[in-house]
C-alpha cells in the first residue's frame, strides 16, 4: 500500500463488508477484500434504541474479529473513508456540518462513541439527541474500531 492513501470500508447491497485498498500502481483499481461481517448481523446484535451496554460490547467483539486480520492490508494508510448514510447523518447532527463529505479526527470519533456509550448506559435522549438506532450505532462502532486497530488518524464520512 502507498503511504498516506486512504482505505475505504463499505457495506455492499447484500450487507457484506468490503475493504478497498489502493494498489501500488495508482492507475489500477483498488483491490477489494471481503471481511467476515455483515450489516444485518451487526444490526441484529445492536437491536434496541439505544443498544444496551452488553450489545455494544458484543458488536465491538464482532467488529474486532472481522477487521483485525485485515490490519496488514492497511499499513501506511492514515485515513478511513466510509460511505454510509446513517453514519453521515449521525456525524452531521453532532457537528452541524452539512457537506457531502465530513472529516473527523480519531479523538472526535471517540467522543461520539463516548456519547453513544452514555446513551446505552441510560443518559436520556433529552440530554443528548445523538442517533442511536442500530444502523447508526453499527457504523459508528465500525469506524471507531477500524481507526483504533488499524492506526488511522482521520475518518471521512460520505453521504453514500
Amino acid at each position: 500500500m502507498i503511504a498516506n492513501t486512504p482505505v475505504m470500508l463499505q457495506f455492499q447491497e447484500l450487507g457484506a463488508l468490503i475493504l478497498c485498498v489502493p494498489t501500488h500502481d495508482l492507475a489500477q483499481e483498488p483491490v477489494e477484500h471481503a471481511l467476515p461481517l455483515s450489516a444485518p448481523a451487526l444490526a441484529a446484535t445492536l437491536r434496541g434504541t439505544p443498544p444496551s451496554p452488553l450489545a455494544l460490547e458484543q458488536a465491538i467483539e464482532q467488529i474486532e474479529d472481522a477487521i483485525m486480520p485485515a490490519r496488514a492490508l492497511t499499513t501506511g494508510a492514515t485515513r478511513l473513508v466510509l460511505a454510509d448514510a446513517a453514519l453521515h447523518a449521525l456525524v452531521a447532527s453532532a457537528s452541524d456540518a452539512r457537506a457531502d463529505e465530513i472529516t473527523l479526527g480519531r479523538d472526535a470519533v471517540e467522543r461520539l462513541f463516548e456519547r453513544l456509550a452514555a446513551r446505552a448506559q441510560g443518559r436520556p435522549a433529552t440530554q443528548d439527541a445523538l442517533p442511536t438506532d442500530p444502523a447508526s450505532s453499527a457504523a459508528l462502532l465500525l469506524a471507531r474500531e477500524a481507526l483504533h486497530h488499524w492506526g488511522l488518524q482521520t475518518l471521512t464520512v460520505r453521504r453514500s
